[in-house]
């Protein structure tokens, strides 16, 4: 057997090696998302609310600002703020378009109403809560519905209207329901919903009310109680909605999915939604994209439920901190060519691609081991892989995104002899490995290969029944090893 080194002046290109699997596995849909926290200019990590108006401005409402997004730069709209981009108050609690005026309107809690100009992207109106003119029920503002000429701002003690054209509150009242008015109860509404016979659906500590579009007096009225529902405080809770067809609408709870069915009368009902992963469980917000898939979020994680009715997990590719996202989802969105946007409280999340044939194993599923820097992938079989990287050398179950370090140190380059056995090189080091755990010396197997013990081997080509060549990253160019 005889092993020499080769010289030529031709530069020997060296490839990094990408292995990538597209098994997407059952029940799990890999997303590849693009994060946004304050790194990049957000005003604030928590995102509670995500929406595009009509010239493709991307809004994202914080605890502490709102800010404007065109792909690219980020504008900040708070209390603190240039007069231009000066808002009442910097957390903000609703926002919505009023496509007719060009306008947005957004409540900030303790703050007020703003109405921002879409077209030159100034504040162009304020009504304070702290301004007596201005007839809030509560200074916690808390949500918005625009009900043709009428914004509905639903406050922690009642509702009032603001009437768009003569920018004046209205003398209309929501009455409170009665059991709220004999207990001296306050009416803290959480979200606002009209359906397509124009009646104003509320969502309250008290559970449900629903009222005229036209002059706001009461339908019905449906308490915690009587809907079943419990009472306890933190279950008391409503977070979203989503129409499925006329006459029937989901509604996030704290206490699970429920499905609300109504007629022309405004006679309703409602059951639990059975979903898998969703029952009984806190959601924290729900909402259908353009093909009809249902997502809702629970602090376990994101699902999604296909229109075939199959349920899966959604996973980030990008492992980094990946249940701190996608555990803390506030909103989801999804804009004009059905991308998914997702609010939490770590920033928000712009999914690049759906259903991506890429998955990231560079950080275990306990977290407790990255990969810094992969410098070659070799495929054990279908389900697993050895990872060479500046930090270690690896083991992956992709499975179970098991990553076990095998032995620290810089790794580069791992091949396989046509006899079977292992050759795994590090910067000083050229080895035999032999699983589960055995590195051996390559001299002590192939003696005649000891002048290349400590060499850091690159790459590696048979050739015919009996040659190898082996490349060098010292510079000194080829090895020819026929054995």
């Amino acid at each position: 057997m005889l092993l020499k080194r080769i010289i030529t002046a031709i530069g020997f290109l060296l490839f990094n090696c990408i292995i990538y699997t597209n098994r997407l596995y059952a029940q799990t849909e890999h997303i590849n998302f693009r994060h946004y926290s304050l790194a990049d200019g957000l005003s604030s990590y928590k995102v509670v609310k995500i929406l595009q108006d009509r010239f493709g401005f991307m809004w994202i409402a914080t605890q502490d600002g709102l800010n404007r997004f065109d792909g690219k730069d980020i504008i900040i709209y708070n209390k603190s703020a240039r007069e231009k981009h000066l808002l009442l108050g910097s957390d903000i609690t609703d926002i919505v378009e009023d496509s007719a005026q060009n306008t947005l309107w957004v409540t900030t809690s303790y703050g007020g109403l703003n109405g921002i100009n879409l077209q030159t992207g100034a504040v162009q109106y304020s009504f304070s809560v702290a301004d007596t003119a201005n007839p809030f029920p509560d200074h916690w503002v808390r949500t918005i519905l625009q009900n043709g000429e009428d914004l509905l701002i639903g406050t922690y003690n009642g509702i009032a209207v603001f009437n768009i054209n003569t920018r004046k509150f209205s003398d209309a009242v929501l009455a409170r329901p009665e059991k709220v008015k004999s207990n001296n109860e306050p009416y803290d509404i959480h979200l606002f919903f009209k359906d397509e016979f124009g009646r104003v659906w509320t969502f309250s500590d008290f559970g449900i009310v629903v009222y005229s579009g036209d002059d706001y007096s009461i339908i019905s009225a449906r308490s915690f109680n009587e809907l079943g529902l419990p009472e306890a405080y933190d279950l008391k809770r409503f977070n979203s909605y989503q129409v499925v067809k006329p006459g029937q609408f989901l509604v996030a709870t704290n206490g699970g999915i429920k499905k609300i069915t109504y007629d022309r009368s405004a006679n309703f009902i409602h059951v639990d939604e059975k979903v898998p992963a969703g029952g009984g469980k806190a959601i924290n917000y729900l909402r259908s994209d353009l093909r009809g898939n249902l997502w809702f979020a629970t602090k376990e994680g994101l699902y999604k439920k296909n229109i075939d009715h199959d349920l899966a997990i959604v996973e980030d590719v990008n492992l980094v901190d990946q249940k701190k996202w996608t555990q803390s989802i506030n909103t989801i969105f999804f804009d004009h060519y059905n991308n998914l946007w997702l609010g939490t409280l770590q920033g928000f999340a712009l999914a690049t691609k759906t259903n991506t044939p890429f998955i990231s194993f560079f950080q275990s599923s306990d977290f407790k081991t990255k990969i810094n820097r992969a410098n070659f992938i070799f495929p054990i079989n279908d389900t697993a892989e050895y990872v060479c990287a500046w930090d270690g050398f690896f083991r992956v179950e992709n499975s179970s995104k098991k990553i076990e370090r095998l032995k620290e140190g810089s790794f580069w380059y791992m091949s396989q002899h046509r006899d079977g056995n292992l050759f795994l090189s590090t910067n000083n080091r050229f080895f035999v490995f032999r699983p589960p755990g055995q590195f051996i010396g390559v001299e002590k197997i192939y003696p005649e290969l000891a002048m290349i013990s400590d060499e850091t081997i690159m790459s590696s080509v048979n050739w015919n029944d009996s040659m190898l060549y082996l490349g060098s990253e010292k510079g000194k160019g080829v090895y020819e090893w026929n054995y």
